[in-house]
């Protein structure tokens, strides 16, 4: 077994090495069935006919920004809530509590119409 595996990771990084890995059933998505090319004419996307893999992208498109936890924001755990019932405004001021509560309700009402009203309401806006 152990020299099966070994046979098989020298085939894979041969094939790697070469540009060829999407030969490998394991690694048939290395290269597109299609490619964008830009050109003097504008961008097109076309068909993939290189006999190699596809280039890795030298600079990634997805940007990676630091996390950090609990940074400075919400309420410590061993404080007590501002009120005296348990989590009445979650730590919100009483107006935009109930501000935010006015919107779900408008918005769940406004989920709840048929099309025909949604379509009345819209002409009524119009005029």
């Amino acid at each position: 077994m152990g020299l099966m595996c070994l046979a098989e990771s020298y085939k894979i990084y041969r094939l790697y090495v070469e540009e060829r890995l999407y030969t490998h059933p394991l690694f048939e998505l290395a290269r597109s069935d299609t490619s964008r090319v830009v050109d003097r004419n504008g961008a097109s996307t076309r068909l993939n006919t290189s006999e190699r893999d596809d280039p890795e992208a030298a600079n990634p498109q997805v940007q990676f920004s630091e996390i950090r936890a609990f940074a400075g924001q919400g309420r410590s755990l061993n404080q007590a809530p501002p009120s005296s019932t348990p989590y009445q405004n979650m730590g919100m001021p009483a107006e935009s509590r109930q501000a935010w509560l006015k919107r779900m309700e408008e918005d769940q009402a406004q989920r709840g119409k048929t099309v025909r009203e949604l379509e009345d309401d819209r002409l009524m806006q119009k005029r």
